[in-house]
């Protein structure tokens, strides 16, 4: 059993899977500060990529990043890495602590659309990136 929601197949537009999109990419601060668990991940659908806390839904955590439109690909660095850890290069060490790890994202740009600041692909950390948060 393979929903088109896991597939990552680049040129089926039903595939809305993602590359490490089951992937915490840092614990949710809404559901930690209420004393749950829940993990924000990368996910993808036709309006584009956002985060989004695992224990989302229409009656869950309403925690979302809508990710920019200019991206023609986001993923989450280092996903194929068997085991990461606070030294690895694809977590922020600005962000990180010993409780929790930050993961980095890829971001590919579309054509005509990168922004001044960045190269057509940039790996960067989605909390502490200032151009991220300007845009």
């Amino acid at each position: 059993d393979f929903p088109c929601s896991k597939c990552t197949h680049p040129t089926c537009s039903m595939a809305t899977g993602i590359r490490g999109g089951d992937i915490e990419i840092f614990p949710c601060p809404v559901c930690s500060a209420s004393g749950n668990s829940g993990s924000i991940s990368l996910k993808r659908s036709p309006r584009g990529f956002r985060l989004a806390c695992s224990n989302g839904g229409r009656d869950g955590c309403q925690f979302v990043v809508w990710l920019p439109s200019a991206a023609r690909d986001i993923s989450v660095d280092g996903h194929s890495e068997e085991s990461i850890n606070a030294q690895s290069q694809s977590v922020c060490q600005s962000c990180s602590n010993p409780n929790k790890l930050v993961r980095k994202l890829k971001f590919i740009w579309k054509m005509g659309s990168v922004p001044p600041h960045y190269d057509r692909e940039v790996v960067t950390c989605i909390l502490c990136d200032d151009h991220l948060k300007r845009d």
